[in-house]
């Protein structure tokens, strides 16, 4: 993958990139937070001039002054993804990790171990949970019991919530997966 790509989608777009610096800079000293920080401010202001980054009370991020007004964030060492949208959304980015198998107790429930639970199905699903938690503004209590992946398809993943199923969508990279609202 180039180190940068855009994703149209049926609610808006999303930037995906990568800072082959990042590691560099936290052995140099440099925080985590001001890293990433920087990062997504300095690629807000590129992608629209003068927008606003807040935060409602609970954290959840909300774009002033822009194209869309609704914006969800997800980053991990180096490689960053940001959905902007004019309805609520979600994405996470996960890079692919041994450890995810060891917790998965954490994070699958009953109905979910009915899915064929390879190491890539278990990125998505953790993934797919992320993403919806980010487009409900992180107002579900126990992501594990309240949300079920339903079904992976080739590109799409079915979740149910109260009684509701929406889609989410996913790609499959060499080294992490992406999944969007």
């Amino acid at each position: 993958m180039n180190k940068q790509a855009q994703i149209k989608t049926i609610n808006g777009e999303i930037y995906l990139w990568f800072d082959e610096l990042f590691l560099e800079r936290r052995k140099n000293g440099h925080s985590k937070e001001k890293i990433e920080r920087k990062a997504i401010k300095d690629k807000i202001q590129q992608l629209f001039p003068g927008a606003i980054l807040k935060h409602e009370v609970n954290g959840a991020p909300i774009l002033l002054n822009a194209t869309y007004s609704n914006l969800s964030i997800s980053h991990y060492r180096g490689g960053y993804a940001l959905y902007f949208s004019n309805e609520s959304c979600g994405v996470d980015i996960q890079y692919f990790k041994d450890t995810l198998l060891k917790g998965k107790d954490y994070f699958v429930n009953a109905e979910e171990e009915e899915l064929d639970l390879n190491k890539t199905n278990l990125h998505l699903i953790w993934s797919a949970k992320e993403a919806f938690f980010k487009k409900q503004k992180g107002n579900i209590s126990d992501l594990k019991k309240e949300v079920s992946i339903m079904a992976i398809f080739e590109d799409s993943i079915q979740v149910a919530y109260k009684g509701q199923i929406e889609m989410v969508f996913y790609r499959v990279f060499q080294d992490f997966v992406l999944v969007w609202t």
